[in-house]
């Protein structure tokens, strides 16, 4: 097998969010209730719970947004925001990273400038990087068994 030489390029080229979030996050629609959430926020992985109009991203919800006072039967898409929980894809991984960790959040999720959502960041709980479709996959199986 041949390996191809790195160019300076590829040396310099700086990863971005788009190279390392999870493109296949789950999903909520826009009819979803805070009941629905509720459960979702039932797995200690789920740190927000993303809720969409076809493919825009309407909020971001976490579990601070989730009050008692919040009806099961109420819907979600009131609660939540995007302001400070998205980042567009062609922000540095890096930079990404920071932010969250100064801002104690695990998780992004990733728009265009029209809203269409893209992925989903998530911070690894060792704060050293970022969750894969594949680590997702995994934890997945692993809880099925």
């Amino acid at each position: 097998m041949t390996v191809a030489p790195i160019t300076e390029a590829d040396a310099n080229r700086v990863e971005t969010v788009a190279d390392v979030m999870a493109r296949h996050p789950k999903l909520c629609h826009e009819d979803s209730t805070v009941g629905d959430v509720r459960q979702l926020f039932a797995d200690d992985h789920v740190h927000a719970v993303l809720i969409m109009s076809g493919t825009r991203l309407l909020t971001v919800i976490d579990r601070a947004d989730l009050g008692p006072e919040a009806a099961d039967s109420a819907p979600a898409a009131r609660l939540g925001r995007l302001s400070g929980r998205v980042t567009a894809p062609t922000t540095p991984a890096d930079t990404a990273l920071q932010q969250m960790i100064a801002a104690s959040r695990r998780r992004l999720a990733v728009a265009g400038p029209d809203g269409t959502l893209l992925g989903l960041l998530c911070l690894k709980r060792s704060g050293t990087g970022f969750c894969s479709d594949e680590n997702v996959h995994q934890r997945q199986r692993e809880h099925l068994q």
